[in-house]
């Protein structure tokens, strides 16, 4: 029924979405709500694999490393909705520009430490728990100084970026200010 009504009455679009989430059971949508729907679902998934197996224990972190992806890109997708609105359509795009511009940085920065750590550890978290202790740390020191390294390249090279990477060299103050969020 909406469907058909924003076809042939484009301008009501909004109306009609927006009764949707103020008529319906939306609102009322909480944390608890969405466990409620959830936790069958993974109870389903606990009762059929074996206690302590590993595929029982991959399940159940694959489970809510999901959930939290959802929720995550949920929240973000609604907080964009919610800035673009604030913003305007211009400064939406520039704060676009430089939150890409310094989540390639940001890349650059990782150095893809995480990968690393991930790997050694799963592989000495047992047979050598010091070792995956110093790597740990080692990883940590590292991403410290490289994040550290790119925000301060990107926090002095901030006009040059401006003007020739984004081609907007009114957005160097800006970068300025987005290089802490590398370190």
């Amino acid at each position: 029924d909406l469907h058909l009504s924003i076809r042939r009455q484009p301008q009501m679009c909004i109306r009609d979405s927006s009764s949707i989430w103020s008529n319906n059971s939306f609102e009322d949508m909480d944390s608890a709500t969405v466990l409620r729907f959830l936790l069958p679902i993974r109870q389903h998934l606990h009762d059929r694999l074996p206690a302590n197996s590993l595929r029982r224990r991959f399940v159940e972190g694959a489970f809510w490393s999901l959930v939290a992806t959802v929720l995550a890109q949920g929240f973000a997708f609604l907080a964009a909705i919610i800035v673009a609105r604030l913003l305007g359509r211009v400064q939406f795009g520039e704060l676009g520009m430089v939150r890409e511009t310094v989540g390639t940085f940001g890349i650059l920065a990782g150095l893809g430490i995480a990968m690393t750590a991930t790997k050694h550890v799963a592989q000495f978290r047992r047979s050598d728990p010091p070792r995956a202790g110093r790597i740990l740390r080692l990883c940590n020191t590292v991403t410290f100084f490289s994040a550290g390294l790119i925000s301060l390249v990107v926090c002095v090279l901030a006009p040059w970026i401006g003007q020739h990477l984004i081609s907007a060299p009114h957005l160097a103050r800006e970068l300025r200010i987005a290089s802490g969020l590398l370190f």
